[in-house]
């Protein structure tokens, strides 16, 4: 009995807090410029023209291009002791590339050589955990925490008829820097989401400039 009374307690004291916190939310939506560089490295089985070809080393060189993506984000932060805050993140990547699947040497000097267009297409879900460092000293805000990042990625070749799927949840430390201009709704602000085990590592940088909605 003396726990359940005490259950009620607690639980009655979280929803007294919750109402009487302050709540502030905010969210956007934008553009943002992003390219692709670097090599991707295939060593095993490809499917020439139906014919299985074992044990190829192949590498798909992406095209360092810029392309303009959207991304969309919402932040809840609220004035409740302990609890962390929480966003919300939307973001997407895609580029293209170049691979070289078969070269065969032919008489007098001609060759065969076959290449295809790939694609890489990257899908990022954002759900941000993170507590106020800074809030708003002269201008300046600082929010430390943890992301975890779902990532959905898919890989195209067309002329292999390769189209692979896959899915990640990865873990990563986050800062998140503001600095707005005072009386004036415009701001500064970057992201950093980073995490390593010493030989692989994995980080997303976003400096973003924000405006108020008229």
């Amino acid at each position: 009995m003396k726990i359940f009374i005490k259950t009620l307690i607690i639980f009655g004291t979280l929803l007294t807090s919750l109402y009487a916190a302050e709540w502030k939310a905010e969210g956007g939506v934008g553009m943002w410029n992003s390219s692709t560089n670097g090599a991707i490295e295939h060593y095993g089985n490809i499917d020439l023209l139906g014919v299985i070809a074992t044990d190829i080393d192949i590498t798909d060189s992406m095209r360092n291009q810029s392309s303009m993506f959207g991304y969309a984000y919402v932040n809840i932060q609220h004035s409740i002791a302990m609890l962390p805050n929480i966003g919300f993140e939307y973001s997407h990547v895609q580029g293209l590339g170049d691979i070289t699947y078969f070269e065969q040497s032919l008489w007098f000097g001609n060759s065969i050589t076959l290449h295809s267009e790939t694609q890489l297409a990257i899908t990022q879900y954002d759900t941000l955990l993170f507590y106020p460092v800074l809030d708003n000293y002269f201008g300046l805000s600082l929010d430390m925490g943890v992301d975890i990042k779902y990532m959905s990625t898919q890989y195209q070749v067309s002329d292999l008829n390769v189209d692979t799927q896959s899915t990640a949840l990865v873990p990563m430390f986050y800062l998140h820097g503001r600095y707005e201009i005072l009386e004036s709704g415009l701001s500064l602000n970057s992201d950093i989401k980073y995490i390593t085990d010493g030989s692989s590592t994995l980080y997303d940088l976003k400096p973003k400039f924000t405006t108020p909605c008229l």
